[in-house]
């Protein structure tokens, strides 16, 4: 026997639930379903089979005698959910980079992302925006409803540094006593400072 109590099952649970009280007299009972009377449901005692989406809500049980009569509060019995969230691969550094994220309720209620580490990604909707090096947990959330309990399932996602390739060129000069200019060529092409040593020597 179970109090009256919010509960998250399983889906196919059966489950007991037992009147929080009694009364003297003795009352008679009836038990609800948001707030509809079940029929034929009057002991002191009410049996939940197979627990699922047609009899998951919201049970009380009402108490009737000569000398009152009295509402239990009610119970919200819903159903388990899982959420499935692949792991998130991780990325180099592009600022503005995005993508988009695909975990899933099974439910099949919508699934709500936000990120720990907004200063590395942030998200709108499914999007991910990339902001900056370093590491973020994004966590997927479905927050339930009148039916199903909320579940959530958390991802880390890492931004590593995005490597850069230098291509010199104009090396190859006549010495003739004045300085020589060479070239840098950055992949990607991206705002840097390259400095130039020459022998050791800074240029």
């Amino acid at each position: 026997l179970v109090p009256l109590h919010d509960q998250t099952l399983a889906a196919g649970s059966n489950i007991t639930l037992a009147a929080p009280f009694l009364a003297r007299p003795a009352p008679t009972f009836q038990w609800q379903r948001n707030s509809v009377a079940l029929a034929g449901q009057t002991n002191a005692t009410l049996a939940i089979t197979n627990l699922s989406t047609t009899n998951a809500g919201a049970y009380r049980v009402l108490l009737t005698n000569a000398s009152a009569t009295t509402t239990s509060a009610a119970a919200q019995f819903k159903l388990s959910q899982t959420v499935t969230f692949p792991e998130i691969t991780p990325r180099e550094f592009n600022f503005g980079t995005t993508f988009t994220l695909d975990a899933s309720a099974s439910s099949g209620l919508p699934i709500v992302y936000a990120s720990s580490n907004t200063d590395v990604a942030t998200v709108s909707g499914n999007t991910v925006t990339i902001n900056d090096v370093g590491t973020t947990t994004i966590t997927a959330l479905q927050a339930g409803d009148a039916t199903y309990g909320s579940a959530s399932q958390a991802r880390e996602f890492t931004v590593t540094k995005r490597a850069i390739a230098l291509t010199l060129g104009s090396l190859t000069h006549v010495f003739d006593g004045s300085a020589k200019a060479a070239t840098v060529t950055l992949n990607p092409d991206v705002p840097a400072t390259v400095n130039f040593t020459y022998n050791g020597n800074a240029s």
